[in-house]
């Protein structure tokens, strides 16, 4: 179970981040962690930062680069705290942040101030185009990827069509793991259930008709291709809902209430 915690940012260019009501407190984080590992689930705590305008946490670019890290790392080290408490597994200390990847010795001095406080394991989640670009991973106990790659260009495509649109992906992500030395985590994977959202999967805006059948030969595709290399140690799917929603007529990346489900029920506990 992979637990979102999320600041916020007035505008790309603010130099902090802030939480609010829509921001989970420590308490709640720790009694739901507790509650899932209590279930038997591995727990993860995953950092993120939303802008109020809706625009995209990788291309930030605050005014004073300085105080939006020490901004951040106040809130980080919350999370922190969080996860020890609740001996959760892995905390994920950022999220597709790829314009702030150049403060690298800050980064440094982050996890470094982080290990203080959590004594799991840590990653961080870049985007699949600038992953090779992280200068930090060797501090890390993995590797992180939000993998949204393109697995076809079409709208009707079949189940070996798109196992054969993951064979350049996988050579690519052995050649990652094999560069950083660390094991590898997809800390996003996931499909819209709509037609043709294998072509630009991390697209969250487009409008098409419903397919729900689509999405399920994407997860199906996935885990099927993932399954035949060593060098991805797990996945985290994009996602659940918080409030419920999914089902029939749901275009969003839930699988909930979808034939999609049905795969990873499959794939998680055989039956």
């Amino acid at each position: 179970l992979t637990l979102i915690c999320t600041a916020y940012m007035t505008s790309k260019n603010a130099s902090s981040v802030y939480t609010d009501f829509r921001t989970p407190t420590v308490g709640s984080l720790v009694f739901l962690l507790r509650e899932a590992k209590a279930r038997g689930l591995q727990t993860i705590l995953k950092a993120h930062v939303n802008l109020d305008n809706g625009e995209w946490s990788a291309t930030i670019e605050p005014t004073d680069r300085q105080a939006w890290m020490d901004s951040y790392q106040s809130f980080l080290l919350l999370l922190a705290n969080a996860a020890e408490t609740a001996e959760a597994d892995m905390l994920i200390i950022g999220n597709e942040l790829s314009t702030m990847l150049n403060m690298e010795s800050r980064w440094r001095s982050l996890i470094a101030e982080t290990k203080l406080r959590y004594s799991g394991e840590l990653t961080y989640a870049a985007t699949w185009d600038a992953a090779m670009m992280v200068p930090f991973w060797d501090d890390l106990d993995y590797t992180g990827i939000n993998f949204y790659a393109p697995v076809t260009q079409g709208t009707e495509v079949s189940r070996f069509e798109l196992l054969t649109g993951w064979q350049h992906w996988l050579d690519w992500l052995e050649e990652f793991r094999s560069a950083t030395s660390k094991p590898l985590l997809l800390t996003e994977i996931g499909y819209r259930s709509l037609d043709g959202a294998g072509m630009s999967p991390e697209d969250f805006t487009t409008l098409g008709p419903y397919d729900p059948a689509e999405q399920e030969d994407l997860y199906w595709a996935a885990l099927e291709s993932i399954s035949t290399t060593d060098a991805i140690e797990g996945v985290i799917w994009w996602n659940w809902l918080a409030d419920g929603n999914g089902g029939n007529g749901n275009l969003d990346y839930t699988p909930l209430g979808k034939p999609a489900y049905d795969v990873l029920k499959e794939a998680w506990t055989g039956n």
